[in-house]
């Protein structure tokens, strides 16, 4: 019996330690410190990678995580359906139940550009 206990215990542990759960859809208004700003996101992740897209700016990117700690997740982003003023760039994630706390940075022409959002699940698997 306390073997199952100690195992549903870590799998529960392991649970909610996951920053986010493949196949979700989060979206949320972005600011920005320069340009564009008061835009959404909508991300989608799957495995080790996801999808971005900001409908206000008819772009979007891939997303390749690259490592994670904890609660923290951290990917890179390159742009693949460019539009108005997208760059690519680097996304952390930090999960916190049903919300997460989205940050991203970037440079272009000499400019560093930061947002940042709170995003909330859309759905599951859609």
């Amino acid at each position: 019996m306390r073997k199952r206990t100690v195992a549903a215990g870590l799998a529960i542990a392991i649970a909610l330690a996951a920053p986010v759960r493949a196949d979700d859809v989060w979206t949320g208004r972005v600011k920005q410190n320069s340009g564009a700003t008061d835009y959404t996101v909508v991300m989608r992740l799957s495995g080790d990678g996801g999808e971005t897209e900001y409908p206000e700016l008819k772009c979007g990117g891939k997303l390749t995580r690259v490592a994670q700690s904890g609660d923290y997740s951290f990917y890179l982003e390159t742009i693949t359906t460019a539009g108005t003023g997208c760059i690519d760039g680097a996304i952390t994630l930090v999960s916190s139940r049903d919300t997460i706390t989205w940050g991203w940075v970037g440079t272009s022409k000499g400019e560093t550009y930061v947002a940042w959002s709170s995003l909330t699940r859309k759905c599951r698997r859609c």
